[in-house]
């Protein structure tokens, strides 16, 4: 991988820099000790260190994301008035405290996962494919290590690509990337978007929801992979096995002390990430020894210098999601913008429309799938579960894909090199878009057949 000049200053004579780097480090180790002993004044800890990384990056930041930030920051305060505790903001600072630590140990993971043995053999067979098949390889690679790792699995495929000079090919590669996460949400049991599911519709057994969302899924990403192959998505899907051989052995080990600690620990995917995913980098960082360490050290630390320009709105976007939540008012405007008893393929569709508007806007995920919930109740359509479950995972998919709010969208940008603001209007659009239709019409024959 070529890597800018170093410049010439030592380190010690960059205050901000070392800051920069240092902070989000600092973050994780803190992140760490609040997994094995929570308590407040860790939690206010970490609140002050993701300030001070937010304050010592921003010079950094690109005139553009200072505006957003502004323009989010202003609407938090109108919002909030002083009416609601500080536990609200809390919450939202809850997801940029643990993503900037769960950012900062991708970074070592990536740099780990090139360092890797084997990781030249299968960067070789990746390169070896044309441009659209390592595409097709991209979206289904991503979207089975998704199952188990979340957005953890950008950091697991992007260091097996080749090094991509094409900007334009770079974002097509970060788009099929976004896809294959994404769709993940519709049946992996590690997200939060399942849990949000089985908390907002207590009734409904949890294989019906597991089953229904992995056909869902299936279909998504089999017309994705022939949409974007043709002809050549079997041959790409088995080059995919074959380039992914190498490194199978510590991508196993990883992946399943992942699923371990999540089932035995109660702890989400994130923190098993920050937990876990360390030791696997150390283990193999040592393994190879002194010029191993200092080149994966060296990677990692000098692209988290580059990493504070994007956080700075997504800390905003999702402080300000936080406080919508409590916010009665918007709840309550939301619940009457449907017009009531409409029929159930209008209603659907209109939900699904919703939601990738409300994505579009910029709202995370867990507020797009209250808004739609409120919005169905003061419908009063009376939709059956099962149906509502998979029209709220649809909005939760467009708000991973394509909401500046997004985690996903953040981490793609990070680890594919691409301006996130480029990932929020891309090909998605269009592509959920026609989900949102497909879906439609297929759970309005559904509902009705059901009836």
């Amino acid at each position: 991988m070529t890597l800018p000049p170093p410049n010439i200053q030592p380190l010690y004579r960059r205050p901000r820099i070392l800051a920069v780097i240092a902070l989000p480090i600092l973050l994780w180790v803190v992140e760490l000790g609040r997994i094995a002993w929570p308590s407040v004044e860790l939690a206010y800890l970490s609140y002050a260190l993701l300030a001070s990384y937010l304050l010592v990056s921003f010079p950094q930041v690109r005139t553009s994301n200072r505006i957003l930030a502004g323009i989010l920051a202003v609407i938090c305060v109108l919002l909030h008035r002083g009416q609601f505790p500080f536990s609200v903001v809390a919450r939202g600072l809850e997801f940029a405290v643990v993503f900037g630590a769960f950012l900062a140990v991708l970074q070592f993971v990536r740099a780990t996962v090139e360092a890797l043995p084997g990781a030249v053999a299968s960067r070789s067979l990746f390169s070896g494919m044309e441009p659209v098949e390592r595409r097709v390889a991209i979206l289904v690679s991503c979207h089975l290590l998704a199952v188990v790792l979340s957005i953890g699995a950008f950091a697991i495929v992007r260091p097996l690509l080749p090094t991509e000079e094409n900007e334009g090919e770079r974002r097509r590669q970060a788009v099929s990337a976004l896809r294959g996460v994404c769709t993940a949400i519709y049946w992996s049991p590690f997200t939060v978007g399942i849990a949000f599911i089985f908390f907002s519709f207590p009734n409904l057994p949890a294989w019906q929801v597991f089953g229904v969302g992995m056909l869902v899924a299936v279909a998504i990403i089999g017309a994705a992979a022939v949409a974007e192959g043709g002809r050549r998505s079997p041959a790409a899907l088995i080059a995919t096995v074959g380039a992914f051989r190498p490194i199978l052995v510590p991508l196993i080990g990883a992946t399943g002390a992942v699923v371990l600690t999540v089932a035995f620990s109660g702890l989400s995917n994130l923190q098993s990430t920050i937990a876990v995913m360390p030791l696997f980098c150390l283990y193999h960082v040592l393994k190879g020894g002194r010029e191993r360490t200092w080149r994966v050290t060296s990677v990692a630390i000098e692209r988290m210098a580059r990493s504070g320009d994007d956080m700075l709105v997504f800390t905003f976007a999702v402080v300000l999601g936080s406080i919508l939540l409590e916010s009665r008012p918007v709840l309550d405007a939301m619940a009457h913008v449907l017009a009531p008893h409409l029929p159930v393929p209008v209603l659907i569709g209109s939900l699904c429309a919703i939601g990738l508007v409300l994505g579009l806007l910029g709202l995370n995920a867990i507020l797009v799938g209250t808004l739609l919930i409120a919005l169905a109740a003061g419908s009063a359509g009376d939709l059956p579960d099962m149906t509502m479950a998979l029209i709220v995972l649809y909005g939760w998919t467009a708000a991973s894909m394509i909401s500046f709010a997004s985690l996903a969208i953040l981490t793609t940008g990070q680890m594919f090199q691409v301006d996130s603001r480029r990932l929020v209007l891309s090909a998605n659009v269009p592509f959920l878009a026609l989900v949102g239709l497909a879906t439609t019409i297929a759970l309005s024959l559904a509902t009705h057949a059901l009836r």
